[in-house]
C-alpha cells in the first residue's frame, strides 16, 4: 500500500504469513523447541496456520500427531465444502 492510502484502510489489511517469513519462522522454532524437534521446517506449516488462525491439513502423521496443540486440523474432505 501506498502513503496516498488511507490510514484506517492500511490499519485493517491482514497480514498474510508465508514460509520463510520472519514472524513465521520465529514461531516454527519456538514450536519445534517445544516439541523438541532438531529440525523446524515441519514446524512452519504448524506456525503458519497458527499465525492465520487456519486450520491445517496435514497427511505427515509426526503433525498430524500433535497439530492440534497449536491449530485446529481439518481433513482433506472438508475442503470440498
Amino acid at each position: 500500500m501506498s502513503q496516498s492510502t488511507p490510514t484506517a484502510l492500511r490499519a485493517c489489511r491482514v497480514e498474510d504469513r508465508l514460509l520463510g517469513d520472519r514472524v513465521s519462522r520465529a514461531r516454527a522454532w519456538q514450536i519445534a523447541r517445544q516439541l523438541d524437534w532438531e529440525d523446524f521446517s515441519a514446524a512452519e506449516y504448524l506456525a503458519v496456520a497458527s499465525l492465520q488462525a487456519d486450520a491445517l491439513v496435514a497427511s505427515s502423521p509426526a503433525i498430524r500427531n500433535v497439530a492440534e496443540q497449536f491449530t485446529p486440523l481439518a481433513s482433506y474432505d472438508s475442503l470440498q465444502k
